[in-house]
């Protein structure tokens, strides 16, 4: 068999594919076929006109589908509103039933599905969906019960109820006809066919059972232990009944036990009275508790539970993934569905309401999972199962209690219960405790991650007043803060990583790495701890260790670190030395011997054997004053007992330590490491200079050229070099680089690596040609990248390049490579005035209505966007600039992407990400290096499905800038003289004369002159029109509008 997936974006669109796939052979070669519809925020006339093309073009195309929230299409969460999966099948068939419910009940519909199930060869799979039942979904689910215990029953339901309250247009289900209320059942059959199917729940349960005393219905629980049944977040979670109720329990779903597997029901609803609704049925026998997971559970387990598909080599994979789930993961939920995306074969799917999967043969129904049902033919069948943890989210509302307080009134009244447990069913002190202390670390395992959010966003708005801030006092304090919240957020990691090992959930994931990249950030994260202590810090690495091994880079990182951070804590004078060598020890591994050397206080003999134990530490009266929980060493060697290896320490009282141990790695590529001394030497240069102030060097002499295609990075550039005092010209692509350099001889050129045409590369390889005349051969050119990583710099050497700097731009380093790199003789040392003179346009020029607008845009950090921009004025210009040149931007992606022109849509990405860094709108930034990435890779699907929301969310970053910049003029102009209304209309007619000619500079230059002036009230918003229209090009509605309103 073979899936193909298509996004639809309107009937015009179906058309065509309909066309396209008939005329494929693998369609004509299929013996069946089958259509399953994803619609989204449909009508039910829709649904009816698109089966009716299938009806007409495709006739014998079996169809069946539902309304969903979200769609996948080839693998990627789709932002259209149908999408449609094409399943061809080479020996096997497909049987479509359709059930009406408002004619049916329930249990005739599951009885016949059943009947119909046993009667048909060789059936592999029932995929149901569903919509508008009222509580009777269980019992459809009952009576399907076929006799072969291993049919696969999996599916999704659009919505659960059809009563008034609940009732939705655009909720239905798709068969022979589609259909409000009613039920769908698709049989997959045939002797080569081969079914797989996993169940995935994010939750596991916390505290005691509870049962439920009193239901209304099948979905609403009146009370639990007689009591109402929302009492039991009150007493949890000390969340009250009121308008935030929903958003305060929505991290903790019911969780029941079903056939021997937790399943989950979220609360959607409640009343006065303190009754719940939930997403799908219960029993009033069942017991239930409340249940908590975590982000990073859901997709460490999702990657672990993908494994389980490997061995069955899927043809195609249908996903049905709970909205809430999806909701909360946000662009995390694409992550969890890439994993699947590494099997072979199409992946599809939807997120709905609720889903269908079969526990020990019972189809149940759940909440807030991930089903996936796969398809093969011509293999043995191989099915398997499995689950993996995961937790919804919680919305922004202002009334919502934080989730801190949720989790500690959760932890202790559950612990309290634990106790009352474990008192009454352990028979001595010793193993009450013991368990307790299980329990404990557990509840600590569970909530890491969510511990450590509270303490983030403190050291966050901590940051800020740091940035902010212009009194010293005020300063003092937030650094006094800064130093206790790091010593907090050291302390509570600690904590956790060891309650994780004790509990048993660390575990160990081998995946490439860069060892000079995890080299690097060790060097940058010890650096400054060693020099507030003026200890010399010094790395020797064996230059000839593989760069590109594969082994838990975190958990080495982790290890190295904290051997690092002690050997500095207990050394008062001397050095601090990493040390690794390395042996081959197989085809594909080797054997790195890693050696952490001070020359502190080191350790007596008697004090070795108690270096391990957990929370204690050698001498530990002495060292008092050092902080720390003495937890460092014990997860160090844990972490290395994980990975096999053992951690062992000599020491010398008096002269110093050395604790080293070996480490096995499989080896990715036998690239070596290369001399990574020059580079520890470049950290600690940058490191040195970052608190220096003003230029270093002046260079009015010197004639620099500028090649770069996107000119916010020419803006940033001139900002961040205004004080250097050096000529600068700018060039937007390489031909004109070498037009220019025919002409004129430059001392210096920046040239970018990726631009439209030639890029950077080939541009200095036809510089260094005859061809460029000669005047440039010997000028040096350093090239701006984005490739940071440690061994770019030397491949750009390799290609020519004097040096490199990546992006954005740091303006320290700009300086050094630009000193280092122009002839001596043109620099000159920074005189007093021009060293401190830096550009106070940020201090002259910024107002606080401007900062405050900036502030409410959502999509920007503008403190971020500001540091790497250099100034104010530079940064105001930036925000101009996108806001002036988006509109041509988006105009050009949609082009490229029309025409399937995936390298010059590369190039508009790639510019984009850098832009929106200097922007501060790290969303957008992230957002466009995903689009580079899928269009590097050629995937055209995930291109289709996330250019347009990268646009969108753009063109609304546009808007808002737009009203930013637009106000910052009007403040400006508050003391300009107002123009009189006779000259006013004047320069409207000159405009119109002007743009009527195509004479555009003409119509730019008295556009230019009237923002020099007050424009008078009357006129404003005509003028502010005019304004927009002009900056985004649209001469012939700028005709139009001064005809129309002005003249």
């Amino acid at each position: 068999m073979i899936q193909f997936s298509f996004d639809v974006d309107d009937q015009d669109d179906l058309k065509n594919i309909l066309n396209e796939m008939k005329g494929k052979k693998e369609y004509t070669d299929a013996a069946d076929r089958l259509a399953i519809i994803c619609m989204e925020r449909a009508e039910v006339d829709e649904a009816s006109a698109l089966a009716r093309l299938f009806y007409e073009i495709l006739p014998d195309t079996k169809i069946a589908g539902l309304t969903t929230t979200a769609e996948i299409c080839g693998g990627v969460l789709s932002d259209h509103s149908i999408t449609v999966t094409f399943l061809l099948f080479e020996s096997s068939s497909v049987r479509v039933l359709t059930y009406d419910t408002s004619r049916l009940p329930m249990e005739e519909i599951g009885t016949d599905i059943t009947e119909v199930a046993d009667r048909t060869d060789d059936l592999r799979a029932i995929q149901i969906f569903v919509n508008g039942v009222v509580n009777g979904l269980s019992t459809l689910l009952a009576q399907i019960k076929p006799s072969d215990k291993n049919i696969e029953v999996i599916g999704a339901c659009a919505g659960i109820r059809s009563d008034s309250e609940y009732t939705r247009d655009d909720q239905f289900v798709i068969g022979d006809k589609s259909l409000k209320t009613g039920v769908i059942a698709i049989m997959y059959s045939g002797k080569d066919l081969c079914a797989f199917s996993s169940y995935t729940l994010g939750w596991s349960p916390l505290g005691s059972a509870h049962h439920i005393t009193a239901l209304e219905d099948s979905k609403k629980i009146l009370s639990i232990d007689g009591k109402p049944a929302a009492d039991i977040y009150l007493k949890y979670l000390n969340v009250p009944k009121d308008k935030y109720f929903l958003d305060n329990t929505a991290e903790f779903p019911l969780i029941i036990s079903k056939y021997g597997k937790f399943i989950a029901r979220s609360v959607i609803d409640f009343d006065e009275n303190g009754a719940l609704t939930l997403g799908g049925d219960i029993d009033i026998d069942e017991n239930v508790r409340l249940s908590y997971g975590s982000k990073g559970g859901i997709l460490q387990a999702s990657s672990k539970a993908i494994r389980q598909l490997e061995s069955f080599k899927p043809q195609g994979i249908f996903l049905a993934i709970s909205g809430i789930r999806a909701k909360y993961l946000g662009y995390a939920e694409q992550t969890e569905v890439d994993f699947f995306r590494k099997m072979p074969g199409d992946v599809a799917g939807c997120c709905c309401h609720s889903q269908i999967t079969a526990i020990n043969s019972h189809p149940v129904q759940t909440n807030n999972a991930l089903v996936a049902f796969a398809l093969r033919e011509n293999g043995d069948q191989e099915a398997a199962t499995g689950k993996y943890n995961s937790f919804m989210s919680l919305s922004e509302s202002g009334g919502a209690i934080p989730l801190a307080d949720r989790i500690y009134t959760l932890l202790r009244v559950t612990s309290e219960e634990y106790a009352e447990i474990l008192a009454h069913d352990l028979k001595n002190e010793v193993e009450v405790q013991k368990a307790a202390n299980d329990a404990k670390t557990q509840f600590l395992s569970n909530m890491s991650h969510e511990i450590r959010t509270p303490i983030h966003a403190a050291i966050g708005m901590n940051e800020m007043i740091l940035r902010e801030s212009k009194e010293d006092r005020i300063i003092e304090y937030a650094r006094n803060v800064k130093h206790a919240q790091d010593m907090l957020l050291g302390l509570v990691n600690a904590v956790l990583d060891f309650s994780r090992i004790e509990s048993g959930k660390m575990e160990i994931i081998g995946e490439e790495y860069s060892l000079s990249a995890a080299l690097n950030d060790l060097m940058v994260m010890s650096y400054e701890k060693a020099q507030e202590k003026n200890l010399e810090l010094k790395f020797s690495i064996d230059p000839s260790i593989p760069e590109n091994l594969i082994g838990d880079e975190l958990r080495i990182r982790q290890v190295i670190l904290n051997l690092l951070g002690n050997a500095i804590k207990y050394t008062s004078e001397g050095r601090v030395e990493l040390v690794i060598s390395s042996r081959p020890t197989g085809a594909y591994s080797v054997s790195l011997e890693i050696h952490i050397i001070d020359t502190g206080i080191g350790i007596k003999s008697e004090d070795l054997t108690r270096l391990f134990h957990p929370f204690e530490r050698a001498k530990e009266k002495q060292n008092r004053t050092i902080e720390g929980t003495g937890l460092g060493l014990t997860i160090s060697r844990k972490l290395l007992n994980l990975m096999g290896s053992e951690l062992t320490v000599t020491s010398e009282y008096g002269k110093g330590s050395d604790f080293f141990f070996t480490l096995a790695q499989n080896v990715s590529d036998w690239t070596p490491v290369g001399d990574f001394t020059e580079h520890a030497k470049k950290i600690e240069r940058d490191k040195q200079v970052t608190e220096r102030r003003g230029a270093t060097f002046i260079a009015p002499d010197a004639h620099i050229l500028v090649v770069d295609d996107i000119a916010i990075n020419h803006t940033v550039l001139k900002g961040l070099l205004k004080r250097t005092k050096v000529q600068l010209d700018f060039v937007f692509s390489g031909k004109d680089c070498l037009d220019v350099c025919k002409k004129k001889k430059y001392d210096l050129i920046l040239m970018d690596h990726l631009m439209p045409g030639l890029d950077g590369t080939e541009t200095l390889r036809l510089l260094k040609e005859d061809g460029a005349e000669g005047l440039n051969k010997h000028t040096p050119v350093v090239v701006l990248t984005a490739n940071a990583i440690v061994g770019m710099r030397e491949k750009f050497l390799q290609s020519g390049f004097t040096d490199y700097l990546s992006k954005p731009v740091n303006a320290i380093q700009l300086e050094d490579v630009i000193s280092s790199n122009l002839p001596s003789g043109l620099v000159k040392p920074a005189e007093e005035e021009d060293a401190v003179s830096t550009d106070n346009t940020s201090e002259k020029e910024s107002d606080d209505m401007i900062k405050d607008s900036l502030r409410k845009i959502e999509s920007i950090d503008y403190i971020s966007g500001l540091e790497l921009c250099g100034s104010w004025e530079t940064y105001l210009t930036v925000l101009g600039e996108f806001a002036d040149s988006w509109t041509s931007k988006a105009t050009a992606l949609r082009e490229f992407l029309k025409d399937g022109d995936l390298k010059n849509y590369n190039i508009i990405v790639h510019g984009l990400k850098n832009s929106a860094k200097l922007l501060g709108a790290e969303a957008i930034s992230f957002d466009s290096a995903m689009l580079e990435r899928f269009s590097d890779e050629g995937d055209m699907t995930a291109v289709k499905a996330k250019t347009l929301p990268l646009i969108n969310k753009c063109t609304q970053l546009q808007e808002a800038l737009r009203e930013v910049l637009c106000a910052k003029q009007d403040i400006a102009l508050m003391n300009s003289p107002e123009i009189s209304m006779e000259d006013l209309n004047d320069a409207y007619h000159a405009i119109h004369e002007y743009v009527s000619t195509y004479d555009l500079d003409s119509a730019d230059q008295i556009m230019r002159k009237l923002s020099t002036y007050r424009i008078p009230q009357s006129e404003a918003v005509h003028y502010k029109k005019l304004r927009m229209l002009i900056r985004e090009v649209k001469y012939d509605e700028v005709l139009s509008y001064l005809e129309k309103v002005i003249l």
